[in-house]
């Protein structure tokens, strides 16, 4: 049974955004749009926000600051079948359907979709109630409730919303630029530089001697030429100093 009546409701509400399409695609709507655009916002009222959302407002807060709590400055709007009003700082401004060339609404249970509607395109939090009456079913099968009117108002709780303490962040990062190399510096690349250089064509000399001696019948317990043995450590060692002085130069 539930599953049946979210679809239920699933239809109903899909039915009810077709049917106020010509409505909301209407110049009537564009206006209205219109003039709660132009109204403008305010500061949140710290007694409009709704107990289940004030977790959600509270991060909007840390994160964005106070000035991201906005609402705007509409108090309430009233829908019925000849007209929709608004209602800001106590002035109404009404929107009559006659004024626009346009019949009045003779399906009056749409209203709460329109009001919805209103809803997404205004910053606060408000609350959608209507008002019904009893009109006869044809050929006097009995009677049905219809909807009077929509009244879409905002919220008020008892308790006022405290955002908290918030949180500063920062907008840029400080990275480490590129430095220019001192004199210091390039005296010291320069000489690593002949350093590795150095060694390098004392690794190739070696190399290349190695392969011109004849090879010999050596026992296990043969060892190599001691000036051979020796000139492979050193040029390393003059390889990895090569290396490593510029990078301790760069860093200080």
């Amino acid at each position: 049974m539930g599953i049946f009546n979210k679809l239920q409701s699933k239809t109903g509400e899909v039915r009810a955004r077709e049917k106020i399409r010509p409505l909301v695609e209407s110049r009537m709507m564009r206006d209205i749009l219109l003039e709660i655009g132009q109204r403008g916002s305010e500061s949140l009222d710290p007694q409009s926000v709704p107990m289940k959302q004030r977790a959600r407002a509270a991060q909007l807060a840390s994160e964005c600051g106070l000035a991201g709590l906005r609402q705007s400055v509409v108090d309430e709007v009233r829908l019925d079948a000849a007209s929709i009003t608004l209602v800001c700082n106590g002035e109404e401004t009404t929107f009559r359907y006659g004024d626009y060339n346009y019949e009045d609404i003779e399906d009056t249970d749409c209203l709460p979709a329109v009001a919805q509607y209103l809803v997404q395109h205004m910053r606060g939090y408000y609350n959608i109630t209507r008002t019904t009456c009893a009109v006869a079913k044809p050929h006097g099968r009995g009677v049905e409730q219809r909807t009077r009117e929509v009244f879409v108002r905002r919220h008020h709780e008892d308790t006022p919303f405290d955002p908290g303490p918030v949180q500063t962040q920062r907008l840029f990062y400080k990275t480490k630029g590129f430095r220019r190399p001192g004199r210091r510096n390039t005296f010291v690349l320069l000489v690593s530089f002949l350093i590795y250089s150095f060694s390098t064509l004392e690794l190739n000399l070696s190399s290349a001697s190695a392969a011109m001696t004849p090879t010999a019948r050596q026992t296990i317990l043969t060892a190599a030429a001691p000036s051979e043995t020796a000139k492979l450590p050193n040029g390393t060692i003059m390889m990895v100093a090569a290396i490593t002085m510029p990078m301790m130069a760069w860093n200080a």
